[in-house]
């Protein structure tokens, strides 16, 4: 079985960014591209990576590669290409070209640097090349995943979530020889890894973290002073190998990249690897600053200030200094020079040119001077200024030629004539005041910064000093400063004395941003939390900047990778990520499964994504002792991942594919979830302190416990479990760790053991599950194996310092049943013993205390702390006794701890083992569903409320607090499953209501007794719900939705097993598949719509020789859930407009044919029904849908097997006369003799004939009874016939006979009774069907051996005034090519107009064709709208080429929208694109919905659009052979543009959203929801799979056209655009 883990890009080919991608090693990472993206398309495109390739070394330098696709590109279908995973580390990939590949390469050769040359006994490194992260535009648009590495310990694995981690401060290791017995209080309690703080020569100050030389280890862990280096290193190596070897725990050291010691020795050679004046001059501000601040220091300790004590006790010695810092200090240092103009300098500048020889001014430029005055404020400030790249001391300067040209005079002036002297104090005023003026806001900016600088310097005083008992009160000296120094000054090699900066943190800040750069103002305004004794490094943007430094931290990372098995990354988030890249991939290069942890506090979720998917991270470091509260604890625990308990189960799909040799492979598939990073979880870490402000000591169990329980890799401090009250301190302590009593571990590290054990087995055997839930002061923590039925129950009450300390009588429900009592421990330490506790000099010791706890105990024993009881109950439903049990907890107090092993029962155990396999594909059903047709199916996956209503009086689910499912069927339940299973949540409404009751369960099954085929599902179904029921309630949604996923995915796949198709594939998931289960949607049986009423059924035997194939029972909704029922149930127009794709194209002809029978039964006045109505009271008030119907018996007959014998079945007559009282006769006589019949040729002639000859009507029953909102005139029906051009004109403004047949209702607005858009007239779309019809039944006529079917040549005329008139079909399609292009097209030029019939006044916009001809409405004529799309599908040979390709480019730019087309142009003043039909306004053009067809957005001409592109395609020969290995559309010859995919793509999303599993009617404008649109449209996925079958068949071409069909390539849209 192929594992394949999937990540579906999107519409840009952008890789989802909101979480990290972790991909399973042994697996295949696919990247999808899905259809309609920007990328999808180009014969060159594939997917590019740095994976390593076969031929690659995992741990060699990362180059980019190509993967070539594994599916064919066709452009209706995702392509994907996959690596299979095999190594560790962090990877980029992305969708590109040949040429992206070649460009990076090269961008990648110009930034390319030198390795330096490493050599290390046993390992050497060759100068390679290695390229530095830019903001290259190609890496934005990267992805990343992450291949974490495998941890062995003594060769045998354990995942990242089985990690018990120690922290161990080096320096308080002592000597290495006696590290053994260090380590045994680690190894006792049952830790796996040990984190070394860095284990370098440390600086003076002692701190852990500041590392005097990177290169040489701590001279204290060696006896022996005269060891070498290449020594002491292999001492050390040794060591820890013994560690991993005799300890089984591995090592993790610090990494110390961002800074070094003050006290480096190196420093005064290299000054140039921190931040100085040279290299850092928009520092000097802030060093100048600091050193004014440090003198303050100086001054202060020799009290030479007056009214400042040399001791700071109090706020008002506080008040004091800052009160000085800003009257005085600030000022004194004239930090504005740094922001603002230097006035007096300019005026004196200024003044010199002006009374001294100069270049004349231009007159241009003497204009300038007569400016008004805030003009040249404005031109000076924006044009006449210099700014330096950094703050520097009088670095803004006016540019002289533009002060010149503002404010000079035309010549020089004298300082001996009185005149020029006032002249030039004039212009020195004026002059003067502009500066004053640009000066104003950076005076301004000048004042935030000072006020930042007092705030911050109040901050750090008061917590340093006032908050701080070590320092307040005493004397303020040389060597302790009133405020931390941010620069140290090192003397250089050659003596000179060089500041350099410190290094520190900056809270809230963006971690991307270096807070040493220019962009920063971190250090001047001392924001900085500063580390005193660390110069900040300053590596620059890669290796050439810095060479040196580089280097040395290579050798140094490289050192410890050889050595130790992980990183942990110190300061991670302020240490720039192209450093840590560059680092980390010399020391993979060693170590390939290096496990990084990374210090990373972003306050950013975002932020540590970049981190962590840039540089390969592991882990993350956070913290549970600091949590405030329960609450906070209970999310702290929640936030390091784990799957829900009882959560649904992630959505996978099992599918046979080819592999690329052509051998069928079975592959799980499964989408990747991004997941939140993954964590080292410590209770507590080394550098902070423990937390007793909010907990007490008693806490550390509970802590540790409720630690251990987190679904991540965990970790402890060493001390914390010694019951040290007080961490040591990373700079200040000197004492060394105890050696332990192996007999008598302090502590509770006994207790430790425990947790660690039970940590690292649910970590190695799959307890992935987990629950935590607040009990009062209680925290529940389950941990659950789904697959091996086994749990873990932790029961804890923390111990916070002013939290409650006892809780009694609580009852916890358990999840299963308690199989043994694994842990019970409590610890009580109260304030006596705390203060009491005396602090060695030497050692690091904590409480002597001995704690009373019981592992693996009888419940007995506790019987006074809990009891445990079973509960019966019984479910009616299935008749079965439920057991379940009660943890009952007597008396908790703070700081206990009990953690209960719990299991299933073998019944529950049996039935989750038998509902598991269905997610593996086993106890398929397709046998179980092999007896259902798609009528069945109709029902278990579809029926919306109104239809089962109108079938059983059934209705739908309704969730609490969620709402009505879309459907009764499955899909409906699948749809609200999928929007639970996004949630992942427990929380979730749907998964609420199956918790607590089987409502849901036995709804879907009550609706399943509706037909004798489905009995056998529904028992199978039954079965399995029964099995569901037994189970403990929180696991009844887990299995509910594999049960219910099961039937639905089977039921689908039966669905598409029947429906032949060679569009359709049943065991994939496409396009085309989704759009044919619209066919199964739409089409099935309600009691109150049948398609004809059972009166009217005829005689099986007389009309069908199968006999068992006439259905008259089911129909076709034309939309849901508007048109589910009744009357409105059944259009003819919507039924013929879709037949061909929703049946033919999917193969079901039965269906199709008893639609056509049907409808061909109650043909009157030459029309069929536009509402059938079962036809009781069928409306034959439109004058398209017979011509629809006509195409639709065409397509059946080119498409169906029967062919064209289908034209000469027999068929009822059920309206043989016109006149409503002769047919009334008929009814009454229609028992005696039966219904009269005719042949389906005979009906279609008839319908042609009367065309031909006219037909003049009005409705019968018309007035208020059939339509209320109808004026009376609009009942007049009116076709005719123009025998010159061979139009069939029809209408009046009062009706709408076309598919836009909105009437207006609104009586406030005054459109009542008028239709909006009643295209009177020849319509363009009714030309183009007949057209194809007369088309169509020449060609059968004209066929010897097809005459028989069709022996009409044409249609007879009767005249009034003359004989009568016989016009043959091929005559009739002479009139109609003559005709119609001369009529319809309106020319782009003008000239051009007397060949054709135009009103030049009514032309709104050139080069498309009319909508209609001879409409009383004159400008209706000229509107732009798409109905011409379907004259061009059908009936192509009437539209002239170019004419046409240049039409469609002009409705591709200005009617095609998101999903449909705008139905009319957004430039037409009717246009009004947002319907709502219950607005009732006084604005006519809208109220009561009346601009239905003027403007909002249409899909089912989308497919019209499509296939009319495929239609007008064509190219020569040199074109052709340009794009013959481009991207193809089912063959090589045919292409789609960007814009087209895009609404493919929107199509494809909207149509698998869990909304309605459909395509809407119609979208408002660009592409925006409609509430009173169907959610799911017949035409709308009809007209696309018909698009879908052209572009595979490609069967437009017909022997009887002279006009040559060959679709090559489409027309060049964004070209011409």
């Amino acid at each position: 079985m192929k594992h394949v883990w999937t990540v579906t890009l999107d519409e840009f080919g952008k890789p989802p960014v909101d979480g990290v991608v972790y991909v399973p090693r042994n697996s295949f990472f696919r990247v999808v591209v899905p259809f309609g993206s920007s990328v999808h398309l180009g014969s060159k495109t594939c997917l590019i990576t740095d994976y390593p390739t076969k031929k690659t070394k995992s741990n060699e330098k990362k180059t980019f590669h190509k993967v070539k696709r594994i599916k064919s590109l066709s452009a209706l279908e995702d392509w994907f290409a996959e690596i299979h995973v095999e190594v560790p580390g962090n990877f980029r990939y992305f969708i590109g070209t040949k040429n992206d590949l070649i460009e990076l390469n090269r961008k990648k050769s110009n930034k390319i640097i030198n390795s330096p040359q490493i050599s290390l006994k046993n390992s050497k490194f060759k100068k390679e090349n290695y390229e530095i992260e830019d903001e290259d535009p190609i890496k934005k648009r990267m992805g990343l995943f992450i291949v974490e590495p495998r941890l062995t310990i003594n060769n045998i694995q354990i995942p990242t979530e089985s990690i018990v981690l120690q922290t161990n401060l080096s320096k308080c290791l002592g000597k290495i020889q006696d590290w053994d017995e260090v380590f045994l209080a680690a190894k006792l309690g049952g830790y796996n890894m040990i984190h070394f703080t860095p284990v370098q020569k440390l600086g003076e100050s002692g701190s852990n973290y500041s590392i005097d030389n990177q290169l040489l280890l701590n001279p204290n862990f060696f006896d022996d002073k005269n060891l070498s280096v290449e020594e002491q290193y292999l001492i050390l190596e040794k060591k820890i190998n013994d560690l991993e070897k005799n300890f089984e725990m591995l090592s993790l050291v610090d990494v110390v990249w961002n800074h070094t010691s003050n006290t480096s020795e190196w420093l005064s050679e290299h000054p140039e690897a921190g931040y100085t004046a040279e290299n850092s001059p928009h520092l000097i501000p802030a060093f100048e600053l600091d050193q004014a601040l440090y003198d303050l220091t100086i001054s202060i300790s020799k009290n030479e200030i007056p009214f400042i004590s040399n001791k700071l006790e109090n706020e008002k010695d506080l008040e004091s200094i800052l009160n000085y810092i800003k009257n005085n200090l600030l000022p004194s240092i004239h930090l504005w020079e740094y922001f603002v103009i230097p006035v007096e300098q300019e005026l004196n500048d200024f003044k010199s040119f002006l009374t001294n020889e100069f270049p004349y001014l231009t007159t241009k430029i003497q204009k300038l001077s007569q400016l008004p005055f805030q003009e040249k404020v404005k031109i000076l400030r924006t044009k006449g200024i210099t700014s330096p790249s950094h703050l520097k001391r009088n670095g803004l300067r006016v540019k002289i030629q533009c002060a010149l040209s503002l404010f000079a005079p035309n010549r020089v002036l004298d300082l001996n004539n009185q005149n020029d002297k006032n002249l030039l104090d004039q212009i020195l005023a004026e002059y003067k005041s502009v500066l004053n003026s640009i000066n104003l806001p950076l005076f301004h900016k000048y004042d935030d910064v000072v006020a930042s600088i007092c705030h911050n310097l109040k901050h750090e005083i008061d917590y340093h000093w006032l908050h701080n008992e070590n320092k307040k009160g005493k004397d303020i000296k040389k060597y302790r400063p009133i405020t931390k120094r941010y620069f140290s000054i090192i003397e250089t090699k050659d003596g000179k004395k060089v500041w350099v900066a410190n290094n520190g943190w900056v809270m809230n800040i963006d971690p991307k941003i270096n807070f040493a750069s220019p962009k920063s103002e971190a250090y001047l305004r001392r924001q900085v939390v500063i580390w005193s004794d660390s110069i900040k490094l300053n590596y620059g943007s890669r290796p050439s900047s810095n060479p040196w430094l580089w280097d040395h931290m290579t050798k140094y990372t490289i050192k410890m990778a050889k050595i130790f098995h992980g990183f942990r990354i110190d300061n991670c988030h302020s240490t720039p990520i192209h450093v840590a890249q560059y680092l980390l991939h010399f020391a993979r290069k060693v170590r390939p499964e290096l496990f990084v942890v990374a210090e990373l506090f972003t306050n950013s979720f975002e932020s540590d994504i970049l981190y962590i998917s840039k540089m390969g991270i592991s882990v993350m470091i956070r913290e549970s002792y600091n949590s405030g509260s329960v609450e906070d604890f209970v999310n702290r625990i929640k936030s390091n991942g784990g799957e829900k308990v009882g959560c649904l189960s992630r959505q996978k799909s099992f599918i046979e594919e080819e592999d690329k040799d052509g051998k069928k492979i079975s592959s799980i598939i499964t989408e990747l979830e991004r997941m939140p990073p993954k964590t080292l979880f410590m209770d507590c870490t080394h550098d902070n302190q423990f937390p007793r402000y909010n907990r007490l000591i008693s806490d550390r169990i509970s802590n540790a416990a409720l630690t251990s329980f987190a679904f991540s890799a965990i970790g402890s401090t060493r001390c914390f479990d010694e019951l040290v009250p007080e961490n040591p301190h990373v700079v200040l302590e000197k004492r060394l760790y105890c050696k332990i009593n192996e007999k008598k571990p302090p502590g509770f590290i006994e207790i430790r053991k425990i947790l660690s054990s039970l940590h690292v087995k649910m970590g190695i055997n799959n307890y992935h599950q987990i629950d935590v839930k607040q009990n009062g002061n209680l925290i529940v923590v389950h941990r659950l194996n789904p697959h091996k039925h086994k749990g873990l129950l932790c029961v804890c009450f923390p111990s916070f310092k002013n939290g409650a300390q006892k809780q009694t009588d609580t009852i916890i429900e358990v999840p299963g049943f308690v199989k043994k009592g694994i842990l019970y421990a409590n610890l009580h330490i109260d304030e006596k013993e705390l203060s009491n506790f005396e602090k060695d000099k030497n050692i690091i010791k904590g409480i002597q205390k001995k704690i009373d706890f019981k592992s693996n105990f009888n419940f007995e024993e506790l019987a006074n702390i809990f009891t445990l009881k079973l509960e019966k109950k019984i479910n009616e439903d299935i008749n079965q006794e439920i057991i379940t049990q009660n943890l009952t907890i007597k008396e908790f107090t703070s700081g206990d701890v009990l953690i209960l092993k719990v299991h299933f029962g073998n019944q529950t155990k049996k039935i989750i083992d038998n509902l598991n396999q269905l997610r593996f594909g086993e106890n398929s059903i397709q046998e179980i569903l092999s007896t259902t047709n798609l009528l069945d199916l109709n029902l278990i996956l579809y029926r919306t409320k109104e239809e089962e209503k109108s079938h059983n009086n059934g209705n739908s689910y309704i969730v609490p607090s969620y709402g009505e499912m879309p459907f009764c069927g499955l899909e409906g339940t699948i749809s609200v499953l999928d929007s639970a299973r996004k949630s992942r949540s427990l929380n979730h409404p749907l998964i609420r209501n199956i918790i607590n009751g089987d409502w849901l369960l036995d709804y879907i099954l009550n609706r399943l007794y509706q037909s004798r085929n489905i009995i056998p599902f529904r028992n199978w179904l039954e079965d399995k719900f029964t099995m569901v029921k037994t189970l403990p309630r929180f696991l009844v949604p887990r299995y509910f939705d594999r049960v219910v996923n099961h039937a639905y995915q089977n039921a689908k796949k039966r669905c598409l097993v029947l429906m032949q198709s060679t569009l359709i594939s049943p065991s994939n998931i496409s396009f085309a598949n989704e759009l044919a289960m619209v066919s199964v949607q739409l089409f099935g049986e309600v009691r109150d719509a049948p398609l004809l009423s059972h009166f009217y059924y005829p005689p099986k035997d007389s009309l069908d020789p199968e006999k068992n194939t006439f259905n008259f029972v089911p129909s076709l909704s034309a939309g849901l859930p508007h048109f589910a029922t009744g009357f409105v149930r059944c259009w003819g127009r919507d039924t013929f407009i879709s037949l061909r794709g929703l049946f033919l194209v999917t193969k079901r002809f039965n269906e199709a044919r008893n639609l056509l029978i049907a409808f061909g039964s109650s043909v009157r006045h030459g029309l069929i029904p536009n509402l059938l109505d079962s036809g009781k009271t069928p409306r034959y008030n439109s004058r398209d849908s017979v011509w629809w119907f006509l195409q639709a018996i065409q397509d059946y007959c080119l498409m169906s097997p029967e062919g064209n014998e289908f034209l000469n079945r027999e068929i009822p007559r059920l309206y043989p006369f016109d006149s409503q009282t002769e047919h009334e006769k008929y009814m009454k006589e229609l028992k005696k003799e039966g219904y009269r019949t005719w042949k389906i040729s005979d009906m279609i002639q008839h319908i042609m004939t009367s065309h031909a000859n006219g037909i003049d009507f009005v409705e019968w029953n018309a007035g208020n009874s059939l339509d209320p909102v109808m004026n009376q005139k609009g009942f007049q029906i009116q076709i005719n016939f123009d025998s010159t051009t061979g139009f069939i004109f029809g209408g009046n403004q009062y009706n709408c006979g076309t598919w836009m047949d909105k009437n207006g209702s609104s009586k406030k607005s005054g459109n009542f009774g008028k239709p909006a858009t009643p295209r009177d007239g020849a319509a363009i779309e009714i030309i183009g069907l007949l057209r194809s019809t007369i088309r169509w039944l020449s060609q059968i006529f004209s066929d010897s051996n097809q005459k028989k079917y069709f022996p009409h040549e044409g249609v007879e005329i009767s005249k009034r005034k003359s004989n009568k008139m016989f016009l043959s079909y091929s005559q009739w399609s002479d009139l109609l090519d003559q005709s119609f292009e001369s009529s319809f097209f309106i020319p782009e030029l003008s000239e051009n107009d007397s060949m054709f019939v135009i009103d030049q006044q009514l032309i709104q916009k050139r080069g498309i064709y009319k909508d209609t001809i001879g409409s009383s409405l004159d400008y209706a004529d000229y509107q732009f709208r798409p109905n011409m799309l379907i004259a061009m599908v059908v009936a192509p040979e009437l539209f002239e080429r170019k004419h046409a390709q240049n039409a469609l480019f002009a409705i591709q730019n200005e009617l095609l929208g998101p999903f449909g087309m705008r139905t009319l142009s957004p430039k037409d003043p009717r246009y009004r694109p947002n319907y709502n039909n219950s607005l009732d306004s006084e604005d006519k053009s809208i109220a009561g919905g009346y601009n239905y067809h003027n403007g909002p957005e249409w899909l089912w001409l989308t497919g019209y659009f499509l296939r009319a592109v495929l239609q007008f395609n064509k190219f020569d020969d040199q074109i052709r052979d340009t794009f013959k290995t481009g991207p193809h559309l089912y063959n090589d010859n045919f292409f789609l543009n960007p814009t087209i995919l895009k609404v493919l793509h929107n199509l494809w999303v909207e149509l698998i959203s869990p909304k309605f599993f459909g395509l809407p009617e119609l979208t408002n404008k660009d592409g925006s929801y409609c509430n009173d649109s169907c959610k799911s449209q017949a035409w709308s996925a009809a007209t696309l799979l018909d698009f879908l079958y052209d572009l595979k068949h490609l069967s437009y071409q017909s022997d009887s056209l002279d006009f040559d069909f060959d679709f090559d390539i489409e027309f060049d849209f964004e070209k011409k655009k």
